[in-house]
């Protein structure tokens, strides 16, 4: 489902993310609760398998989560025998969710991906966004185009090799034409089908980017 013409949602607002990490960070406090996981655990399971087995050195491959949220990629990639995780989201709350729940041993940092100074992030060798450029793209229509070009440009100052991006938002060819020519298309990841009148369709477009020199 493309959103170029909709108007902005508050999904799109840092305030909305802030508010919702507070509670989330309230919830694990109280009750040990981890939050809710941004797409399901399928679709999660699909990111990490996915990263598992294009990703092979597991001891020196450099991985940046962008939009963090509450730190469950991280935490997956953390139980596979990954080492070199940081996590960046542009909510404090986010940030401090996630540090709650995983510990100091991991990198976090506020960052917003879209900002024109992002001299304090580091380069990584592979970035993974599940839901965090849709989130973006649902800010106002008049902002759009700045904001999408802003985070392509972003991303590819700081990966170096691969881009794993999952979307609910946006079709494959869509997302194709907002990456290149700065990424190429490495592969697409299988996620399920849904039939509506007649015909078929994704709900959720997991693409894997490969960085143009």
């Amino acid at each position: 489902m493309s959103s170029e013409e909709e108007d902005e949602s508050v999904i799109g607002t840092k305030e909305y993310w802030d508010t919702l990490y507070e509670g989330e960070l309230n919830n694990f406090n109280e009750f040990g609760d981890e939050g809710e996981i941004w797409f399901g655990k399928y679709i999660l399971t699909k990111l990490v398998d996915a990263v598992c087995r294009l990703v092979i050195d597991k001891e020196t491959t450099t991985i940046l989560d962008i939009g963090t949220g509450n730190g469950h990629v991280i935490q997956r990639l953390l139980s596979r025998g990954y080492v070199h995780l940081t996590g960046i989201d542009y909510s404090e709350k986010s940030i401090e969710l996630a540090r709650t729940q995983i510990g100091s041993n991991i990198q976090f940092q506020v960052i917003d991906m879209t900002a024109s100074d992002t001299s304090l992030l580091d380069h990584f060798d592979i970035g993974i966004d599940k839901g965090t450029l849709d989130a973006i793209l649902l800010c106002s229509s008049d902002q759009r185009k700045a904001k999408r070009e802003a985070y392509v440009a972003t991303v590819h100052r700081h990966i170096k090799n691969l881009l794993f991006l999952i979307s609910c938002n946006w079709t494959r060819n869509e997302l194709l034409e907002f990456f290149q020519p700065k990424f190429s298309l490495e592969c697409e990841i299988e996620t399920p089908t849904m039939s509506f009148g007649g015909r078929q369709g994704k709900t959720v477009t997991f693409l894997v980017f490969k960085r143009n020199d």
